[in-house]
């Protein structure tokens, strides 16, 4: 049965084959075409080609497409009785827009060989790759827990053109893509977060096509050509795409010279319950969010002292600090005392309405104080602004 390193190998030398076959016709159709213009210039202007010779031996190397018309333009005009050397022109054109044609391909398959060698584990890796192999030590990006608020957002710095060694990997729209890579390297992790600052930036609709093309997609998405991955999660009825840089993402960041932290998801499944608790730590990426469109700083998975274990650290406007639980199960009765402890009040962000009256009248049965939001309220924007639904 063939493996995954298999089928790769087979691909790798299927691309090397193709790009040797038509470096060879494009190699052979040149020499060919050179000859017959050749051919043509001695039949049809012997002398004057004879006399271009004489000034460079090595015109047939030499000499452009352009050059040639340049020459038969020159030496058979229409009222010396050639009247079709416009057909030869015309010809001449296709010829070389074919030779184009299979150099694009060429330049193609490269890119697409190079990309999968990227991808491939094993296969062309770099220097720091193969030594943090060597050592067994998992690599741990540095995090930075305060985003800040998206209404006072600090634009990343992008470089005016990609990174030289990966140009190749951004034929266009460098200026949002190279925007896109720069907040995931910041530690965003909502497309639709990301999606909306794009948008302002460049003065379009955060969610138009234009916008989520650039992320994924069948052909020249980020996520096609192997620079960031995606996943979705469902919370309730929302739906979560869920963004981050491959290795390949990673060393494109770095080289733009950006400090590349590790994201809130990717916090979120290294500290709090790993692939375990997907569900959950999609819901915290989506209130994060909102929260911050409500003004807030935040901080996934906050350190604090104590049996606390807060989701959520929110810093408002006004400088108040908010532990916040977010959270679609009941009978919490410890994980309600223990953040009343750690502030004097209860935070939570339910799912749903449903969720947050529920999980609202247990905490208030232990006479605990508190307030309470949830996403579908947030995601609709019932709230005109706040962020509580209630408070108690």
């Amino acid at each position: 049965m063939l493996t995954t390193a298999d089928v790769t190998e087979v691909v790798l030398q299927d691309l090397v084959e193709a790009e040797k076959r038509l470096r060879e016709l494009a190699e052979a159709e040149n020499r060919d075409l050179r000859a017959a213009l050749q051919l043509a210039a001695y039949t049809f202007a012997g002398e004057e080609y004879e006399a271009e010779l004489r000034k460079d031996q090595r015109i047939l190397d030499r000499w452009t497409p352009a050059d040639w018309m340049a020459f038969f333009q020159r030496v058979a005009p229409v009222g010396r009785g050639w009247a079709d050397h416009r057909v030869l022109a015309e010809r001449l054109r296709q010829v070389v827009a074919e030779r184009d044609a299979l150099a694009a391909e060429v330049l193609r398959l490269r890119e697409e060989l190079a990309l999968r060698a990227q991808l491939s584990p094993g296969i062309a890796a770099d220097d720091d790759d193969a030594g943090a192999a060597a050592g067994g030590e998992q690599r741990q990006e540095k995090p930075r827990h305060d985003l800040g608020p998206a209404v006072s957002f600090r634009w990343p710095q992008v470089p005016k053109r990609p990174p030289r060694a990966y140009a190749r990997y951004f034929p266009r729209n460098w200026d949002r893509e190279g925007l896109i890579l720069a907040l995931i390297s910041s530690g965003l992790c909502l497309r639709v977060e990301i999606g909306e600052l794009i948008g302002r930036r460049f003065g379009v609709s955060g969610r138009a096509g234009s916008v989520k093309r650039l992320f994924v997609g069948k052909q020249r998405s980020l996520e096609a050509r192997g620079i960031i991955y995606s996943e979705v999660h469902r919370v309730g009825r929302a739906g979560a795409m869920i963004v981050g840089l491959t290795d390949l993402g990673r060393k494109i960041a770095k080289a733009c010279g950006w400090e590349v932290v590790e994201t809130e998801w990717e916090r979120l499944k290294r500290l709090h319950g790993g692939d375990r608790q997907l569900k959950h730590a999609a819901a915290v990426c989506i209130f994060a969010y909102h929260a911050r469109r409500r003004g807030c700083k935040v901080e996934v998975v906050p350190q604090v002292e104590g049996p606390a274990e807060p989701d959520v650290l929110l810093i408002t406007g006004g400088g108040e600090r908010i532990y916040v639980e977010v959270e679609a199960g009941r009978e919490k009765e410890a994980k309600w005392r223990n953040t009343a402890d750690l502030q004097g009040f209860v935070a939570l962000c339910a799912v749903n309405d449903r969720a947050r009256d529920a999980l609202v009248r247990e905490i208030k049965s232990l006479g605990l104080p508190g307030r309470a939001t949830d996403l579908g309220a947030l995601i609709a924007e019932k709230d005109e602004g706040r962020l509580w639904m209630e408070e108690w």
